[in-house]
């Protein structure tokens, strides 16, 4: 009888331990915790690129001091773009047609606003009056800018120095062109543009981008930024003379250059 009971008693206990087993209790066992997935913070740039026009299906690229990125305007020349563990500040350049004329702006984004989860959105308007400014913040090409920039680049662009140069640039327009543009901040002001379905529907911003390109066309831009950044490093505005060149109109027989002085190297041997 005492061998019985002591089997009975054994097997009780069996049943016992495995049926807490089966519920997952006991001695901290049961399934494994579930692992946590890790989402990286991300970057989202945003704005609209015109020239008072919208540069509809442009190319978009952007260098960031951490991540890259390409995408494609729409029909309003408005872009977005999202980098897993993007860092501002960004370069970014907008290649298109306008009027049948080639065109590459570019722009800056330097700050933004993060969300609880570490998501920072900034916005970056690109237009000639941006190529402008990041000619006078470097004291250079735009394009140069944008071909170096990288991890590195971050102490280039800051929210002080692009609000120097903007400050600079806009002041010197004005002196040289009558265009008065106000306290609009070009980099992050809301600017819609006109279309060409809607060719009246620009915002106040892309009027002014209107008279802008009245007193420089597509094709004098490079000349006016390449003058700007040559004045710059000498703390020059760089568009008195070069903006009585540019009303003059181009040469006959070549739009790329303006009248003006100009210098010849002749080279033999």
């Amino acid at each position: 009888m005492k061998r019985i009971d002591l089997l009975a008693r054994s097997a009780t206990a069996c049943a016992v331990v495995l049926l807490i087993a089966a519920c997952g209790g006991g001695g901290g066992g049961g399934s494994a915790p579930s692992s946590t997935t890790k989402t990286d913070s991300s970057l989202q740039l945003s704005g609209t690129a015109a020239t008072g026009a919208a540069l509809a299906n442009a190319s978009v690229s952007v260098k960031c001091a951490s991540g890259n990125g390409t995408g494609t305007t729409d029909a309003s020349g408005a872009y977005t773009l999202k980098l897993t563990g993007g860092a501002l500040p960004c370069v970014i350049n907008v290649t298109g047609t306008q009027g049948g004329v080639s065109v590459s702006l570019h722009s800056l984004a330097e700050a933004g606003s993060t969300d609880a989860g570490g998501n920072t959105a900034a916005s970056a308007n690109v237009t000639p009056l941006t190529e402008m400014i990041v000619a006078q913040l470097t004291a250079g090409l735009p394009s140069d800018l944008f071909e170096s920039f990288g991890a590195g680049s971050s102490g280039q662009v800051s929210t002080e120095k692009l609000a120097d140069a903007t400050n600079a640039r806009l002041k010197a327009l004005e002196g040289a062109t009558g265009i008065d543009l106000g306290t609009i901040d070009p980099f992050k002001t809301k600017l819609v543009a006109a279309t060409q379905s809607a060719p009246d529907a620009g915002n106040a911003y892309d009027k002014l981008l209107d008279q802008l390109g009245d007193k420089v066309g597509p094709e004098a831009l490079p000349q006016v930024v390449n003058q700007i950044a040559s004045a710059a490093g000498s703390g020059g505005s760089g568009l008195t003379e070069v903006m009585a060149s540019v009303e003059k109109g181009s040469l006959r027989g070549c739009g790329l250059a303006l009248s003006g002085k100009y210098r010849t190297v002749d080279f033999f041997g």
